[in-house]
């Protein structure tokens, strides 16, 4: 996992602790009204957009790659709660930072707490690349037979689900338009069944996948599988689910199957965050013949402004749910300790979610923007506000400290001996981890003990079960 030497890791920890000490000491100081805030707001901008850049080019440093699962989720995560941040240091964001709509002294409390998150995470996962052992386990048994069969068995159950899925999706946007996915009602319990075995799409490519290095055929499979997912996801508008399979899946071919060329990487993100999202965001309302109509989706496009730019102000209007929470916590809700945490293990068992005024996107829509939640709108949420209506502003830093060592030793533990199945566990919990940034644990859960963990178990089972029948075999062969 370290490609750097001994003193090279000392001085990035080293580095990282002054800066995660200098963020303490400015909330501090922001926190009990010490210093002018109207004129802190685009200084603290630059200062943030300095933390992602050292955050990016010490993790390169460290690990020796720009393709890893950390990446990835730190890329995510700047996206998410740093894309208006960045415009902001252009002066880019055209009605102002996250609209204007917080006075300057909450804004700079919400960059700090933030950054605050940004210095925990990373200082986890740094803290977890340099505690690794190099030394490497090798393999006793090879499970990718085992992978390819569970692999088969999660696809065949899910793929049928996925299209009526997909099909029962469409014709609700052709009818209603992209809102209409969230103003029809939620199935839960029995009836969600079909919805819920579509996830497990992800988890059988990504075993497949893992198990066919030298297979051609179930490669190609994957492909396609994956293609239709992420195509009819991008159709009927969901932009976060077709992209975070095209991330994982593209980690996990870079991984196992052939390197993928840098700069081919690099266009082809630019294509989907720059052009392919914002075309979808612009069309995404569209709906009966309107979205078969060429010129109906150019004159969207063509009403909107600067559509690179819009999308990554509207993925980075994440960081808006930290300053509600900021300025609804304490005052008018009181932290919960910990009990969302722990009440988000509820939806391990499929189809048991909470009714939905119980979950924080839903109790925020209702409080900022009723009219909007009325229509079944939601503004989304954050795993940093998240962190923060639990245990405060230092459980920001805490579960983010831990989310950051979690993700990096997981990805050290999957890579450490080249094991099919672990690997394909990985991508699994990539998959959905991706989209973390704007949610909550809630949306986690259940989907990392369905469609990572008990795939994982059933290979492990079916490996053990080969390596028994094989001794037995042996043993009657010797008898014979």
């Amino acid at each position: 996992m370290r490609s750097g030497n001994r003193a090279t890791i000392t001085s990035v920890l080293g580095i990282q602790w002054a800066v995660l000490l200098s963020v303490v000491g400015l909330l501090v100081l922001a926190a009990n009204d010490l210093v002018e805030a109207d004129y802190l707001v685009y200084p603290i901008c630059v200062f943030l957009c300095a933390v992602f850049i050292w955050s990016v080019w010490s993790w390169k440093t460290i690990s020796g790659k720009m393709v890893d699962p950390y990446m990835l989720f730190l890329l995510a995560m700047i996206v998410f709660n740093g894309g208006q941040v960045i415009l902001e240091l252009f002066h880019l964001n055209k009605n102002g930072l996250l609209n204007d709509v917080f006075p300057a002294h909450l804004m700079v409390v919400t960059l700090l707490i933030t950054a605050l998150g940004f210095c925990g995470m990373h200082l986890g996962a740094l803290t977890a690349s340099v505690s690794s052992s190099e030394r490497r386990i090798p393999k006793i048994i090879d499970s990718a037979r085992e992978c390819r069969l569970i692999g088969w068995i999660l696809l065949a159950i899910s793929f049928v689900p996925l299209l009526l899925f997909l099909k029962s999706s469409a014709q609700t946007v052709m009818s209603m338009g992209y809102m209409g996915l969230y103003q029809t009602d939620k199935t839960s319990g029995l009836a969600s069944i079909p919805r819920v075995l579509s996830v497990f799409v992800v988890p059988g490519i990504c075993f497949i996948l893992v198990g066919s290095r030298r297979i051609r055929i179930n490669r190609w499979i994957c492909v396609i599988v994956a293609t239709i997912y992420v195509l009819g996801n991008l159709m009927v508008g969901n932009r976060g689910e077709a992209t975070m399979l095209f991330a994982a899946f593209g980690w996990l071919w870079h991984r196992t199957i052939k390197p993928l060329p840098g700069k081919r990487m690099v266009v082809a993100s630019l294509i989907l965050v720059l052009v392919v999202l914002p075309f979808v965001g612009a069309t995404r309302t569209l709906s009966g013949r309107e979205r078969f109509s060429p010129q109906a989706m150019i004159e969207r496009c063509m009403s909107k402004e600067n559509l690179g730019l819009q999308i990554i102000s509207e993925m980075g209007s994440s960081l808006r749910i930290v300053g509600y929470a900021l300025e609804y916590v304490p005052s008018e809700r009181p932290l919960d300790y910990g009990k969302e945490y722990a009440s988000s293990l509820w939806t391990i068992i499929p189809g048991a979610y909470w009714s939905s005024e119980q979950t924080y996107s839903t109790w925020l829509v209702w409080r900022v923007a009723p009219s909007f939640a009325a229509m079944g709108g939601g503004l989304g949420f954050s795993l940093i506000a998240e962190a923060y209506m639990n245990f405060g502003w230092p459980g920001v830093f805490i579960v983010l400290w831990i989310l950051g060592y979690a993700i990096v030793r997981l990805a050290i533990w999957a890579e450490k001996d080249d094991d099919p199945a672990r690997l394909a566990v990985m991508a699994s919990v990539l998959a959905f981890l991706l989209v973390y940034p704007r949610g909550t644990a809630a949306g986690q859960y259940g989907r990392w003990v369905w469609c990572a963990l008990a795939p994982f178990c059933a290979v492990s089972v079916a490996r053990i079960w080969a390596a028994v029948s094989r001794i037995q075999a042996a043993r009657n062969a010797e008898a014979n």
